[in-house]
């Protein structure tokens, strides 16, 4: 494998990406989620600044929200794309499926597949809409009501290198933006050599310190500590493999300080050799460049993202006990944990949702809100997406789903940027937000990326403190597509 460098100009190599970062398996060439890397020299050197929110339109309970199953969906679309490419269908139109089987993997197996999560009928392929607006192909099933068990392979857990082939074939998409798919991300030099053929750097580097990540992602968020308290053995259980398949010599519990940790997880973190290390709630701590900082002191290179440059590993709480789950089942992850919330009824709960169910046949079988929300974000009130179309599937990078009343949704205009720096002032990795949105709105791509557009985490802060509530975070995301597109255009 190797890694395309961005150069001025026009970059060299196959399938050019316009100096995306791209990976290379077997001749196949994927993009990474950040479209463009520059050189260490011109990467934009930050300190950390932190912001505590003090309201939100949601307010957040004081317990724990319960955590309920959600019903089996009538049918479930699965999508085909991602920030690892497209998934080859390995089934056809009408034929029949269970659960737990492989249905679609990409063109490197080592590259996470696709598995059917109920037993039905193959619907065909459709171009449908995900969360994040994107429209791409995707994998219908019908379920047929059946019961039986997935089909299952356990794998060996005292050998390392089968287990990070293991858990590369079935590791879910993930909420947080990475360079790498879990197993690569997590192994260490050996395995990431014997199993995943990965020699190239940043894969000579030892992983010093692993983070398990339960800092809930934004205000209004409860899903990562809700799912820490509740199932802490699954978590604890996974550590031993996880400290086996990284080497990692640090695992690294992450909570918020002044929090409530149960003394029953707390004792079985303490008895797995995981360090608990509390952090302020402030936000957005919990997005990775600034947890790798403030846990580790070492500031991670941007745009790329990698923390394995600095010998460090993000995982986050709810991927690892899915991850636990598939390594004591054998079973590729069949569910996802979601957040869903209806602020005007008081309502939080956390569901554990059968992976592609659309949104619209979950609020059909739960708590339907009272009444035409007047908007629908998926993602979260900071980092997520408002929805036009509740069809669209629930995967496991979906954390949570909020339904806004009239007097809880913001709104924005396109009033004039008076320049009063309030975005400047808190923006978390020191961008000029105010010079960068306005280069997007007036279509100035190539400006907004010289000023170092893609350094830009996505933390809505911008537009938190806005006064003109300019759309802030929708034109910096648009700048970035439209810039993606014309590279893929070129």
């Amino acid at each position: 494998m190797s890694i395309g460098q961005h150069r001025r100009g026009r970059p060299s190599g196959r399938k050019d990406l316009g100096g995306r970062p791209r990976l290379f398996f077997g001749g196949q060439c994927y993009s990474f989620h950040i479209p463009s890397i520059q050189p260490l020299s011109h990467v934009v050197r930050w300190r950390m600044k932190l912001t505590t929110i003090r309201s939100t339109a949601v307010a957040v309970p004081s317990a724990d929200p319960a955590v309920v199953s959600a019903p089996t969906p009538r049918r479930v679309v699965l999508p085909l794309g991602g920030p690892w490419g497209k998934a080859t269908p390995l089934v056809s139109d009408g034929e029949t499926v269970r659960a737990g089987q492989r249905v679609a993997e990409r063109p490197d197996l080592r590259l996470p597949a696709v598995y059917a999560p109920i037993s039905g009928r193959v619907d065909g392929i459709r171009d449908k809409y995900r969360h994040t607006g994107e429209k791409g192909p995707a994998l219908v099933i019908v379920g047929n009501g059946s019961q039986e068990p997935p089909a299952s392979e356990k794998p060996p857990l005292d050998d390392p290198v089968a287990l990070a082939r293991f858990l590369a074939s079935v590791a879910p998409p993930e909420v947080d933006p990475h360079p790498w798919p879990p197993a690569a991300r997590l192994a260490s030099p050996e395995v990431a050599a014997k199993a995943l053929d990965l020699t190239d750097p940043p894969f000579d580097r030892p992983l010093e310190t692993l983070i398990l990540n339960a800092l809930d992602r934004q205000p209004g968020d409860l899903l990562r500590r809700t799912v820490a308290r509740r199932f802490f053995r699954e978590l604890a259980e996974a550590v031993p493999q996880l400290r086996a398949l990284s080497g990692a010599r640090r695992i690294v519990f992450a909570w918020y300080q002044g929090s409530d940790l149960p003394r029953d997880l707390q004792e079985a973190l303490q008895r797995a050799g995981v360090d608990i290390v509390r952090l302020p709630c402030k936000y957005p701590i919990a997005l990775e460049p600034l947890l790798v900082q403030a846990v580790t002191g070492k500031e991670v290179p941007m745009p790329e993202g990698d923390t394995r440059r600095l010998g460090c590993a993000v995982l986050d709480v709810c991927t690892a006990v899915s991850l636990s789950r598939s390594m004591a089942t054998g079973t590729a992850p069949l569910t996802a944990f979601l957040q869903f919330a209806v602020p005007s009824r008081k309502m939080m709960t956390v569901y554990e949702v059968t992976t592609g169910t659309p949104l619209e046949e979950l609020t059909a079988q739960t708590e339907r809100p009272h009444g035409a929300p007047s908007k629908v974000i998926a993602g979260g009130l900071f980092l997520g997406y408002a929805q036009h179309d509740l069809s669209v599937p629930l995967t496991s990078d979906v954390e949570s789903v909020f339904f806004l009343g009239p007097g809880e949704a913001a709104g924005y205009n396109y009033r004039a940027c008076f320049n009063c720096g309030n975005c400047v002032d808190r923006c978390p990795v020191n961008l000029m937000p105010n010079e960068l949105g306005k280069y997007c709105e007036f279509g100035r791509f190539e400006e907004a990326e010289r000023q170092h557009l893609f350094q830009c985490i996505e933390c809505g802060l911008c537009a938190y403190v806005c006064p003109a509530n300019r759309p802030m975070l929708h034109l910096l995301r648009y700048g970035k597509h439209e810039l993606i597109q014309m590279r893929k255009e070129s």
